[in-house]
């Protein structure tokens, strides 16, 4: 009877341990892991770093705004990767949603970045703001630090930078992506370069992305690093236009050009009388102010404040 009482007790100790890890979501590409919080994004973070999982084959979806920080001095715990081996491998869709970072690296680490090691990965529809700070060292990125590849290739779709590189005795960034092994192709689509300051050295630098085998189809910047690799300038060209020659992942909204979020999609509710939309948070509220300003009427809808 004891056995099976200590066996019961680890056990449940077990369930509790692994429901503290989960999301909302089963990874698939119609029912994606759901990032809704800062501690989400950590979880990701230190589940690849732990080589828990590469999350090759699932999906995640950003579902709020989240601002992440952390100023090291040894290897980051709240970027996601490690290494070549130890990377993130499935496919991240920001949903229009914005990370703002402040990563300050104090350690003279190479590859800063939100997704520091990927491989064979996708990253779309994210807008990164906030500030990426390093005291020297090299090869850090808007959005990846460095990708891998083996039979798949990287891709980086309708995705905004508009954050701060600091770091004058920094050099060799990449305004996406720090460098692209010459394994893979890197496909950088429909993106835009739009930082709000960059103050790192000019050696090696490159508006989209450092590496080998590097597409970049159809994207735009306002400030180059140095090489704008063929790319589009942005100049006079109203928010509009941009948003046209961006594509219809993209809207133009109070005054900005900025990745569409899947608007039509609360976390909670299907709409109808018994199960009304919830709106729980400030989020859910500028869900629902932003589809009705781009047109959706939600005729015979129904909703329930919570809060």
């Amino acid at each position: 009877m004891k056995k099976l009482k200590i066996f019961f007790t680890f056990a449940l100790l077990c369930v509790v341990a692994q429901e503290s890890w989960a999301w909302t979501g089963s990874g698939t590409e119609t029912a994606p892991y759901q990032i809704s919080s800062v501690d989400d994004w950590n979880t990701l973070c230190t589940n690849v770093n732990n080589s828990t999982s590469t999350y090759s084959g699932k999906f995640f979806k950003l579902m709020a705004d989240i601002t992440v920080e952390e100023e090291f001095s040894g290897s980051p715990t709240k970027m996601v990767g490690l290494s070549e081996n130890v990377n993130f491998r499935g496919t991240f869709d920001g949903n229009g949603h914005t990370m703002t970072v402040n990563y300050v690296d104090n350690n003279n680490e190479d590859y800063s970045a939100p997704f520091r090691y990927i491989r064979n990965a996708t990253i779309k529809n994210l807008h990164v703001a906030g500030k990426i700070t390093k005291t020297k060292k090299r090869n850090a990125g808007g959005l990846v630090g460095t990708a891998f590849g083996d039979a798949d290739d990287t891709y980086i779709d309708n995705c905004l930078f508009d954050g701060k590189f600091e770091g004058a005795s920094s050099y060799s960034w990449g305004g996406f992506i720090g460098w692209v092994e010459d394994e893979p192709d890197a496909y950088i689509n429909n993106c835009l370069f739009n930082p709000a300051n960059v103050n790192i050295n000019n050696s090696g630098n490159k508006t989209f992305a450092r590496g080998d085998d590097i597409h970049i189809n159809n994207c735009y910047y306002n400030s180059n690093l140095a090489d704008a690799q063929g790319a589009t300038k942005v100049e006079d060209m109203d928010n509009e236009t941009l948003r046209m020659k961006l594509g219809e992942a993209w809207e133009n909204i109070n005054g900005r050009v900025l990745p569409i979020m899947d608007f039509h999609s609360f976390t909670y509710g299907t709409g109808t009388e018994q199960s009304p939309y919830l709106i729980a948070s400030i989020d859910d509220w500028n869900k629902l102010a932003s589809n009705v300003y781009l047109g959706k009427s939600y005729a015979s809808a129904h909703f329930l404040m919570t809060k």
